[in-house]
């Protein structure tokens, strides 16, 4: 059996998230959901996606890793669907309008990048800790 090439992860700091504020908007019409970081913004030549499985998208600055957004497309649809353990936790929050939160005070955070560091840590031979590190 031929065992599928594990590509490089790359370097996104997605640590950073859990010591800034993130605004956390449902729009329920496009049936989306994006978070977006409080790190300085980064020039548009410096910010990259990353397209992940399920719909999430991840938005970096290549410079020097700093998140500037998740998106999640077909939230409720589909990503939630999958992810029972998550519903209960997302229906918690009040997404109508974009709100500030603290990834570490907010339970449905925590478990959506508890899934984006299982994808990762799945998805290469080695891990770089410093992703993670705050």
């Amino acid at each position: 059996m031929v065992q599928a090439e594990k590509k490089a992860f790359p370097f996104i700091n997605f640590g950073k998230m859990f010591t800034q504020v993130t605004t956390v908007y449902y729009d329920k019409s496009k049936d989306s959901l994006a978070l977006t970081t409080t790190l300085p913004k980064a020039a548009p030549e410096n910010v990259v996606s990353l397209d992940l499985p399920e719909g999430v998208t991840a938005t970096y600055n290549k410079i020097n890793g700093d998140p500037q957004q998740i998106f999640i497309s077909k939230f409720q649809s589909d990503f939630l669907a999958r992810h029972k353990n998550l519903h209960e936790s997302f229906l918690q929050i009040d997404t109508g309008r974009p709100r500030l939160r603290r990834v570490e005070t907010t339970p449905f955070l925590q478990g959506l990048f508890d899934w984006i560091r299982e994808y990762e840590i799945n998805h290469q031979e080695k891990a770089p800790p410093l992703q993670w590190m705050l």
